[in-house]
């Protein structure tokens, strides 16, 4: 009975310890850890123009896996591309808590913790997506700006450079402001990098791995293509970035 006894209370030791390590303190709006989240994913969407139901339905099952790919403890924040939205503002920004797979059955309650990641992280999030593939219209597409604004709000405060941080961008990619537009020509590279308006929009992306979901335009297919696929690789490995796939959206 002795030995019984200390067995179970070595048990009820473990339990209380492993529970003590999995728990986290965290800011209550965000769901963010205090001491700061664990990775950092940033989703920028492109408003500028409506998607195709097609394109719609295509890029929302890719965000679904954007979503789910998060870590516990990982940050989501969610940009537009507009020329009406304040580019320093995220749309949305919340970290995964946890799912069910994340919690041990001994030290928690996975149910619980499901319930608790649709209702505090996916159904936020799915609202704010719910809005920004179904309306949007512009007469600027401020690319440019808007890397610049999810570098320095966002990415700027990860502060380890060894913290995963992932860039996702649902856009055609055609940058259109009057100090540089991608609807006048083929433009090189080395066209902007050499100009001043680059001097004001280059930014830090440095341990960033970028993935495109390139969204097709009718009317511009002289302008897009593999040499405007190349153009943004050669500009986010400018700025420290790897861009790690091109995917171009169905529809």
């Amino acid at each position: 009975m002795f030995i019984i006894t200390l067995a179970g209370l070595a048990g009820m030791a473990w339990v209380y310890t492993r529970a003590r390590q999995e728990h986290v303190d965290v800011v209550a709006v965000t769901n963010c850890p205090v001491d700061g989240p664990r990775s950092y994913t940033a989703l920028l969407i492109d408003r500028t123009d409506t998607l195709s139901p097609q394109q719609q339905l295509d890029v929302r099952a890719r965000i679904d896996q954007i979503v789910a790919s998060v870590p516990q403890h990982g940050a989501l924040a969610v940009y537009s591309i507009s020329g009406d939205d304040d580019p320093l503002e995220p749309r949305a920004l919340f970290c995964n808590p946890g799912r069910a797979d994340d919690v041990s059955p001994w030290t928690g309650n996975p149910t619980t913790a499901e319930r608790r990641w649709e209702q505090v992280f996916d159904v936020p999030v799915q609202q704010v997506f719910d809005e920004l593939l179904t309306t949007g219209k512009a007469t600027s597409s401020p690319i440019l700006e808007a890397i610049q604004a999810v570098s320095i709000t966002f990415f700027a405060s990860a502060g380890s450079q060894l913290l995963p941080k992932r860039l996702y961008i649902v856009s055609d990619m055609l940058q259109h402001v009057p100090e540089f537009s991608q609807y006048r020509k083929h433009m090189q590279y080395q066209s902007l990098r050499s100009s001043n308006y680059y001097r004001r929009i280059k930014t830090a992306l440095r341990y960033v791995d970028v993935e495109i979901l390139y969204v097709r335009r009718d009317g511009a297919e002289a302008q897009q293509g593999a040499e405007h696929v190349k153009f943004w690789q050669e500009y986010f490995a400018d700025q420290g970035a790897t861009v790690t796939r091109v995917i171009a959206v169905q529809g």
